[in-house]
């Protein structure tokens, strides 16, 4: 007993000490890894922490040749960028609206080599009175007369002009003049810069898709695109495994030339991606953007059109009928007008002159009227027709001192009106013969027929009171936003169908609609037993540290309420600072402000102007932040400003308040 009573204390005794070791280990780790987590974390800040330090030190690299990425130590620099020209400002289209609504001067500057200077800039030299998805129209201003519609293009080096083409040739047109509404381009000046910054772009694209646009920015008056020269790439698509499926420069160019592949090529990829549920393109697809009950529907409205060619009429006659001829029989089919046929039969001597031996057209040319075909106006609009056949034939030519079984036969549809044919039975007998002839003739007509239908997508959120249009977008001109509506209104649009007669050219006031509806689902959430378990919950957290305990309210299986505890626990930790490490900073400013007596820093003793910039310090609070040509005011320490923010709302609350008493009774301040 004596030896395994040793025994255990023995065993006792070791385990405490594997314990405290294994305490001190965990310790150790846990402190060494809080240090190394929180010295990372600030290096990561202090690199790219704020909004400049972002742009200069990833941005930039990654989208220029002459800057490097760095580590984030700084201690290694490397090239990442995407191996091509980049450009301060690639486009950039300056408006000037007028009094009559127009814009009166569009002026475009370009940057053809990505060399950060205009080379290439020019006004329009007309005013711009609509504006459409390709190019724009200019109308005497204030008005949409004498209007003639302009078409962004291009050359082969993306050097931008316009060319005044037909309207059918434009897309996505809507008025933007007073005689269509009053304000409409400064209250949608973001969207008119987007169309014709967007029509100008897609024309260089058009001639040269390498021109990758890689930012966009815009104020009332004007846009800027920035970007990159992709045919100048020096780095290879193959080269990066994650690319090598991606479709190359040369091919995106060919499908401005080619749309309905791009349009084959996209139906493919969508059906091949669908059928994969991992893939982004089916976890987009059935993504249902939700919040708080109100769900986001997108639908849309199209009109299609289709054009047929069908049969029209036929009209046809068969008989028998005699001629006298000379020698020979010859046969005609004579247009009189569109609607009036003549058939016509020819009797010659054989010299092929008309007879001189039958006398039952003297002195005429020769012809005989056999029938005369008079058919129905052909009428015009959503169907137009032509005549396809024009069959005259005559068979079986039998008589006296003639080659039996003679025949003739024409289309006048194909071989043409007013052209004569000779029969195949001549009547070589000396003087006039009378031959017999059976005879026949179909005309038939064809016509392209033109039917529409709309198909309403949107047709069961119209219906639903629960939904609320948003967002809408007809033929390209964004006509709703936010649920307000813009006032912009696209202009009719042609769209050309081809069919066995002629083109046939449709216009309707739109084609296509495009509108996102916010929907709110009535039993999406049952939040009643949340919101009986919210105030118990909340006022019972505890933080201890080390844990964090409360009370709360659940169902039990037969769905009454009980109350119950619990706890979780949590990892050792620091107690927060009483305040955060912060700094002030003052930096010199140019003070361009202007008074009632002229510029402000003029009226001062010193010219000089700053504003001052509280920071968060880095390095565990140690270290303020400083950039170039700043100054520390006070360094980085727990601060507190609240009398400098009294002192300035106090200021700000007097000078509210009506100093020189203008209603005569005293203002107590």
């Amino acid at each position: 007993m004596k030896w395994f009573g040793y025994t255990g204390a023995s065993s006792v005794v070791a385990s405490g000490l594997v314990a405290c070791l294994l305490c001190s280990t965990v310790t150790a780790d846990s402190t060494a890894s809080k240090t190394a987590g929180t010295s990372a974390g600030n290096a990561v800040l202090q690199k790219y922490g704020t909004k400049e330090n972002v742009k200069k030190n990833l941005a930039v690299p990654m989208t220029s040749g002459g800057t490097q990425l760095q580590t984030i130590d700084s201690t290694k620099s490397f090239s990442v960028g995407f191996g091509t020209p980049s450009s301060n400002s690639f486009l950039q289209l300056l408006i000037q609206p007028t009094g009559t609504g127009d814009l009166g001067m569009v002026t475009v500057a370009q940057d053809l080599d990505s060399d950060g200077a205009f080379d290439n800039t020019f006004n329009l030299g007309v005013p711009v009175s609509g504006v459409c998805a390709n190019g724009f129209v200019s109308c005497n201003p204030g008005t949409w007369n004498a209007c003639q519609p302009y078409k962004w293009i291009s050359d082969n080096q993306g050097k931008l002009s316009i060319e005044p083409v037909a309207v059918t040739r434009l897309g996505g047109c809507y008025c933007i003049n007073s005689s269509c509404g009053s304000s409409l381009v400064w209250s949608n000046s973001a969207l008119i810069l987007k169309d014709l910054g967007g029509g100008a772009v897609g024309a260089i694209h058009a001639q040269d898709a390498t021109v990758m646009i890689t930012n966009v920015a815009s104020d009332p008056v004007s846009i800027t695109y920035y970007g990159n020269l992709l045919k100048k790439a020096t780095t290879a698509n193959s080269a990066v495994p994650a690319n090598q499926g991606a479709a190359s420069v040369q091919q995106q160019q060919a499908y401005f030339g080619n749309w309905s592949q791009l349009s084959n090529d996209a139906a493919g990829l969508s059906l091949t991606q669908s059928s994969n549920g991992e893939s982004m393109y089916s976890k987009v697809k059935n993504s249902v953007a939700t919040q708080n009950g109100v769900s986001t529907k997108t639908c849309q409205i199209k009109r299609t059109g289709v054009l047929t060619t069908v049969p029209l009429a036929s009209f046809t006659s068969t008989g028998s009928s005699s001629l006298c001829t000379d020698h020979l029989i010859y046969m005609m089919v004579k247009k009189v007008d569109e609607t009036k046929f003549e058939l016509k039969l020819l009797d010659t001597s054989p010299g092929g002159a008309a007879h001189h031996n039958c006398n039952d057209n003297p002195g005429g040319d020769g012809w005989h009227l056999q029938h005369t075909i008079n058919l129905p106006v052909i009428e015009t609009g959503t169907y137009q027709a032509k005549l396809t056949k024009a069959l005259y034939s005559i068979t079986n030519i039998q008589g006296a001192g003639c080659n039996s079984g003679g025949s003739a036969s024409m289309d006048a549809a194909i071989s043409g009106f007013n052209v004569g044919i000779a029969a195949t039975a001549p009547c070589p007998a000396k003087g006039a013969q009378t031959p017999s002839f059976d005879w026949s003739y179909l005309f038939e007509f064809e016509a392209d027929s033109y039917q529409e239908g709309v198909t309403n997508g949107c047709a069961a959120f119209e219906a639903d009171a629960n939904c609320t249009p948003r967002e809408e977008v007809v033929d390209g001109v964004t006509t709703m936003i936010n649920g307000n509506p813009t006032g912009l209104n696209p202009l009719p649009t042609q769209k050309t169908y081809i069919g066995a007669v002629a083109p046939m050219e449709i216009s309707r006031d739109w084609w296509e609609k495009k509108r996102t509806y916010s929907c709110i689902d009535q039993n999406m959430y049952d939040l009643s037993a949340a919101g009986k378990r919210f105030d118990p919950l909340v006022t019972s957290v505890d933080d201890t540290v080390n844990a964090i305990n409360y009370s709360d309210l659940r169902k039990d299986s037969n769905g009454a309420w009980i109350a119950s505890t619990g706890s979780i626990a949590l990892p050792g930790r620091d107690l927060p600072a009483d305040c955060e490490q912060a700094c002030q900073v003052r930096k010199n400013k140019q003070d361009t402000q202007i008074g009632a007596n002229g510029v402000m820093s003029e009226a001062r003793e010193t010219s000089s102007s700053h504003d001052d910039v509280f920071r968060i310090c880095v390095d565990n609070g140690t270290t303020c932040p400083v950039e170039a040509g700043e100054t520390i005011v006070a360094n980085c320490k727990c601060t507190d400003q609240f009398s400098s923010a009294a002192t300035v709302m106090q200021s700000l609350r007097m000078a509210g308040n009506d100093n020189i008493c203008a209603s005569g009774t005293p203002v107590q301040p």
